[in-house]
């Protein structure tokens, strides 16, 4: 694709990508003209198709945002181009891998899109796309904080609670969930599991096959968010019956970073009064619950590869404390 210019978008034919046309659809004429959405949304749906393509290059990509087109797309997020505009916004957010995040929220992303997560009249494909660019945005704890106060949450939550109709949106919401608890306070990660995240992710977790190893892994990484700091968020996950498909994971594949993650997981729920960036005592109950689930073998099993292999140090990590 022809990288973007400062003022224009090139449009290439559909079926001859190579050959330019004479078309272009003039960025500052839409700048002017987003006060009145008729006309931007319009030209904005005639030049949609051509606009997803190139926003899957990172030079287009940051160039759309640099030259204010992310301030067009959060407009139009609100339209009847919600649709595309939300996919455009997604694969912007997706393909500058974080480095126009701020400028993105800056041009008011993250309500609009919180609004879309909202909206139960929505199809699943336009939610996954807002939760898709939301989780790609929110990678500071300011932008965590604002999602949170935005009210991104419960929707998030609700579309894992999904995942048997909708997978994908399943996923995608724990991808967001997971940006959100890590890069944000201890009161979202408790409000998470207060909106009943836990459950959800377990099904991720016991779907953790072929088809569905994204979604378990993004369901992994969750966990081991909300574990990291808190023995209230520890216990509830025990609780949640979580230890055995965790133990299942730690045999993924040397391909796999369900081994990792599960083996983090573990040192996590072992660890008693675990503050982030210290180690702590051991949690009785938790280690007691980890061993009796199995967990010891496999763990063992993973040192076979060498400490340094990432799964390998984790697991070390998890008997040593197993062990304390």
């Amino acid at each position: 694709c022809e990288k973007l210019s400062g003022v224009s978008v090139k449009i290439f034919d559909s079926c001859e990508r190579a050959k330019e046309k004479t078309a272009k659809l003039d960025v500052s004429i839409m700048a002017r003209l987003v006060a009145t959405t008729a006309p931007v949304a319009a030209a904005f749906d005639r030049f949609a198709e051509e606009l997803i393509e190139l926003s899957d290059v990172e030079a287009n990509a940051i160039d759309m945002v640099d030259h204010g087109n992310a301030k067009i797309m959060v407009d139009l997020l609100q339209t009847d181009v919600k649709a595309k505009a939300a996919r455009i916004l997604a694969k912007i957010c997706q393909n500058t891998y974080g480095k126009r995040s701020q400028a993105i929220a800056r041009a008011g992303a993250i309500e609009p899109l919180v609004a879309l997560l909202n909206d139960g009249a929505l199809d699943f494909e336009i939610v996954s796309n807002a939760a898709f660019a939301l989780g790609n945005i929110v990678r500071t704890a300011e932008l965590a904080e604002a999602a949170g106060e935005a009210g991104a949450i419960a929707p998030l939550v609700a579309l894992l609670a999904g995942f048997t109709e909708h997978s994908e949106a399943a996923e995608i919401a724990a991808f967001a969930l997971n940006t959100i608890a890590y890069n944000g306070s201890e009161a979202w990660n408790d409000c998470i599991v207060a909106a009943g995240a836990i459950q959800s992710l377990m099904v991720l977790l016991a779907a953790g096959g072929t088809e569905a190893h994204d979604a378990a892994e993004h369901a992994l990484a969750v966990l081991v968010n909300l574990s990291f700091g808190s023995d209230e968020r520890a216990d509830a996950i025990v609780a949640s019956g979580s230890i055995a498909p965790i133990v299942a994971l730690l045999a993924g594949g040397t391909e796999s970073r369900h081994e990792f993650l599960a083996a983090r997981l573990l040192f996590n729920l072992a660890t008693d009064g675990q503050v982030r960036g210290q180690c702590s005592r051991r949690s009785e109950a938790r280690s007691e619950a980890i061993v009796a689930a199995g967990a010891v073998d496999p763990l063992v099993a993973l040192l076979a590869r060498g400490l340094d292999d990432d799964a390998a140090s984790e697991a070390a990590d998890a008997l040593g404390m197993l062990a304390s």
